[in-house]
């Protein structure tokens, strides 16, 4: 059983024990390259507030608040339990009693469902947003919340982390069939930049609400 949640303060979400892929998702690892970067839309909910097939509920929390908005998507919800942090998260329409889907990893199908104190307001829509990449080398990596760092007097942005001291910079460039995206290593307190990385994989967020 996976731990999906994050301890408030902390800035990851940890995932311990084995990952389940999202669907369509590929197995982490080198990847054939692609004749366009894949996309692939990211909704553990129904239209009607119901799980999506093949998604699993692996935690159960009661007493739970949300926050209309995200740090990483638009149009869903940030949300607490104990001492957890759970984000980004869908609304359970389906229960008589408010509550909420979340997920910690766009390729993983393991969700937590928090039973909510109080039922949930609207939560601002906006443009969808990518929340994670798998890079042509197989790396995953995953949109970075709270606050990002930069360097380079503010031409880069760390966005996305990755495995090891792997950073994707600012956002992906779309104009081609094959996205790419900025890169850079952690090093001594600062940043190495490094070359541009092709995309073969695009996790896009949808909102709670369609």
């Amino acid at each position: 059983m996976a731990t999906i949640c994050r301890q408030r303060g902390a800035r990851w979400w940890g995932l311990v024990g084995a990952a389940t892929l999202a669907a369509g998702a590929l197995p982490a690892g080198p990847v054939t390259a692609a004749a366009r970067t894949r996309v692939i839309p990211i909704r553990p909910v129904t239209a009607q507030g119901h799980l999506q097939p093949g998604y699993r509920i692996t935690q159960r929390f009661t007493q739970g608040t949300c926050e209309a908005g995200s740090d990483v998507l638009s149009g869903v919800y940030r949300c607490f339990a104990g001492n957890f942090v759970f984000d980004p998260c869908w609304a359970d329409d389906a229960s008589s009693a408010p509550g909420v889907y979340c997920q910690s990893e766009p390729w993983s199908r393991d969700v937590a469902h928090l039973s909510l104190k109080q039922p949930l307001v609207a939560s601002p829509g906006g443009p969808l947003a990518i929340w994670g990449l798998q890079l042509s080398g197989g790396q995953r990596c995953i949109a970075a919340q709270g606050a990002h760092s930069f360097f380079d007097g503010g031409r880069y942005t760390v966005n996305f982390f990755c495995p090891g001291s792997l950073v994707l910079l600012n956002q992906a460039k779309q104009t081609g069939a094959v996205w790419t995206i900025g890169t850079a290593r952690t090093k001594g307190g600062g940043f190495v930049l490094g070359r541009p990385a092709n995309i073969a994989i695009a996790w896009q967020g949808l909102p709670s609400h369609l």
